[in-house]
């Protein structure tokens, strides 16, 4: 191939992305490789206090600070060239795509990773009257890309057979059937070794009131650090002593693994290996998490947990629905004693079918990584998507 795989990037980019996103497999195969970094100046206020102090690079890594410097590129842009967009397509970045899509180059996106819905009208008026200009923004983010001058996706990188919305499609746009991002965990382990711990279960942690995200985009937690560990652990205790096994924490790969450790009362804290600890796992116990994919291919019984403070929010809905999607409801942490754990412990095989045929993976894509589909393709199709 002639040109590049550019990488289009809105967040703060790190070794984990570059791996995960396929810049690294892609470079392996013989492709030339470039991340082109705009978080600077669609999301200054995130790059400013988030950024690490030795930011992670590669010889394709470019960082723009300001929307000309990009354009600039785009100018440069040429038909072998492929860009592979990880910037959201929002009303705020409609200029930029505008650019973008008058270039020669083919342009797609990556659809990896889908959840099921907690929309409801009570979730946009929250959203609305939270932040009313990102309410705004959202729904004219919605409306279709011809209406402002933008072509169509040339392409879009898809797992799961979930229908996609996205304002800039049209029947010309080539699906590229892939999957989840997490299934190419599940490939590279195939052969890993169990876990020295037996009788274990797991829990899924997402950071709590330390989370990156309601950090970063200043959500709030409804609870203090110490309310919402101490509810967890007692949790933890009721859970250990009537399976008789050992709860160990499968950490969130962004949150600092120092704060937390200090938090889990002596339990085991593991990083960087939450598809293993599912798999070994007797259960597992979850907020929301898209780890749940993993838990869905390997067929292990979930535990939703849900308390008082988070019910109403769009993160309580979203659990409510990622549960029934499962065919389960999710456990009050209040109300412990009150529990059918039995019913908590089944695995619906239906609906953990359809889970990761809809979500995760359709049973026509190919089983092979995910960036090695998406390079097939683009070798197929002479050297450019």
């Amino acid at each position: 191939m002639n040109g590049r795989i550019i990488f289009l990037l809105e967040n703060l980019f790190d070794k984990r992305d570059f791996q995960r996103f396929g810049m690294e497999s892609l470079s392996h195969r013989g492709f030339k490789v470039e991340a082109w970094n705009c978080a600077p100046f669609i999301s200054p206020g995130l790059y400013k206090t988030r950024r690490p102090a030795k930011a992670f690079t590669f010889p394709g890594s470019r960082t723009f600070h300001k929307v000309e410097e990009a354009l600039r590129e785009f100018d440069e842009l040429k038909s072998e060239d492929v860009v592979v967009s990880l910037a959201s397509i929002q009303y705020r970045n409609r200029d930029l795509y505008r650019n973008l899509m008058k270039t020669r180059a083919r342009i797609g996106v990556v659809r990896l990773g889908a959840i099921p819905s907690a929309r409801s009208f009570r979730s946009y008026a929250q959203r609305f009257f939270r932040q009313p200009s990102r309410g705004v923004e959202f729904f004219l983010g919605r409306l279709p890309g011809a209406w402002s001058g933008i072509r169509p996706l040339d392409f879009i990188l898809k797992g799961g057979s979930f229908p996609i919305s996205n304002p800039l499609t049209a029947p010309e746009t080539k699906i590229i059937d892939a999957h989840a991002l997490d299934y190419d965990l599940v490939l590279a382990n195939q052969s890993a070794a169990p876990f020295d711990s037996e009788n274990f279960a797991v829990f899924v942690d997402e950071g709590g009131p330390l989370a990156p995200d309601y950090i970063e985009q200043n959500w709030g937690f409804p609870l203090k650090p110490d309310e919402y560990y101490s509810l967890m652990n007692r949790f933890f205790d009721s859970l250990e002593k009537r399976f008789d096994c050992e709860i160990q924490i499968a950490l969130h790969p962004r949150t600092c693994y120092e704060d937390q450790q200090k938090y889990y009362e002596g339990r085991k804290v593991i990083q960087g290996k939450t598809a293993l600890l599912i798999r070994d796992a007797r259960f597992v116990v979850v907020h929301g998490s898209t780890a749940i994919n993993f838990a869905t291919v390997y067929r292990k019984p979930l535990i939703f947990a849900s308390y008082d403070y988070q019910k109403k929010t769009y993160f309580g809905l979203l659990i409510d629905a990622w549960a029934a999607t499962l065919n389960k409801s999710p456990v009050d942490l209040h109300a412990d004693a009150d529990v059918d754990w039995e019913k908590h412990l089944i695995v619906d095989e239906a609906a953990y079918s359809k889970y990761v045929e809809t979500y995760i993976k359709n049973s026509g894509s190919p089983d092979k990584p995910c960036w090695d589909i998406f390079a097939d393709y683009i070798l197929r199709s002479g050297g450019r998507a």
